[in-house]
């Protein structure tokens, strides 16, 4: 019984030796399990995220950057100071202005604290009558050749009841009573008619235009 028993015992282990597999078939190595596929699509997914949002971050401010200019405040014109009257000007206000007729008391305060171009109150007919019959004038004695002197042309007139205050412009200089011209003559006095000059003896008058 012994016997049969050690034979079972002999043929099955011939039999698991003959279908144990050799070493030839045992395979080279394990295969790696692969990774499943939705971890492929997640960590793509993730990868636009980054670039997407690196791509916000990074782009230039949408905002225009204006340039600030400074502008020049505007200066007002009255700042600037007045222009001086030209000569001609005045020329043409001594010619155009006319005295202010005044009365009683207020006459001779006006006269003497504003002395007016062209002159004072003007004269009565008999005054300006007997000035002209007293002294020729000096084109008159230019044409007859008593007076050898350049053109005399008088610019400016002011006539005031206070001699210290008269003046004239004769070929554009200014003189007072008294004064010598640069042509020769002296101012002997000035008159609402004009002006009184003598030269070499000669008086005449050089009359207001």
């Amino acid at each position: 019984m012994s016997f049969i028993l050690d034979a079972l015992k002999k043929s099955e282990t011939e039999r698991q030796q003959k279908n144990a597999p050799g070493f030839a078939d045992v395979p080279d190595g394990v295969d790696s399990p692969r990774a499943p596929r939705w971890l492929w699509v997640l960590g793509g997914l993730l990868a636009v995220n980054l670039i997407v949002l690196s791509g916000v971050m990074l782009r230039p401010d949408p905002r225009p950057q204006t340039d600030v200019t400074a502008t020049d405040e505007a200066i007002p014109d009255g700042a600037q100071p007045e222009r001086e009257a030209s000569f001609s000007e005045m020329v043409e206000q001594a010619k155009n202005t006319q005295a202010p007729q005044v009365t009683g008391a207020t006459e001779g305060q006006s006269t003497a604290d504003n002395p007016v171009l062209e002159a004072s109150p003007v004269p009565k007919p008999r005054l300006a009558a007997t000035i002209k019959e007293s002294y020729a004038t000096f084109n008159d004695l230019r044409a007859n050749g008593t007076l050898l002197l350049p053109d005399l042309h008088l610019d400016i007139h002011v006539y005031n009841d206070q001699p210290a205050k008269r003046f004239v412009f004769v070929n554009m200089n200014k003189y007072r009573e008294h004064a010598r011209l640069a042509e020769g003559p002296v101012v002997k006095e000035i008159t609402p008619e004009g002006v009184i000059l003598e030269h070499l003896g000669n008086g005449f008058l050089l009359p207001r235009e």
